[in-house]
């Protein structure tokens, strides 16, 4: 019985990692046809100044920043200042904590 439990746990696992990847995939897509929908002017600027939309990483997994593609977005994004604070910190916090507490 202990060894099904296990392998059920395991199972479990090995399919969320596939679910997670597959999320990942999917808005990295939907992000990049977003950006090359962009009318010509707007995308060759911000081509010109923040390069091309990166590519998916092989091992995202292992990007302890997390993806590149994900910081592009929150970069070109027509956002204020203020979300990108929130969003930047959301991932930053371990880092930069007190300096975005004091910022908000």
């Amino acid at each position: 019985m202990l060894e099904f439990a296990f392998r059920y746990r395991q199972y479990k696992i090995v399919f969320l990692f596939v679910e997670v990847i597959a999320l990942h995939n999917e808005v990295h897509q939907e992000a990049k046809d977003w950006f090359n929908s962009l009318p010509a002017v707007p995308l060759t600027r911000i081509r010109q100044h923040f390069g091309q939309f990166p590519e998916l990483e092989p091992e995202i997994m292992g990007l302890e920043n997390g993806p590149a593609w994900a910081w592009y977005v929150v970069a070109v994004l027509p956002l204020d200042a203020r979300a990108q604070v929130i969003i930047n910190c959301a991932f930053f916090s371990k880092y930069i904590k007190s300096t975005c507490h004091s910022m908000l």
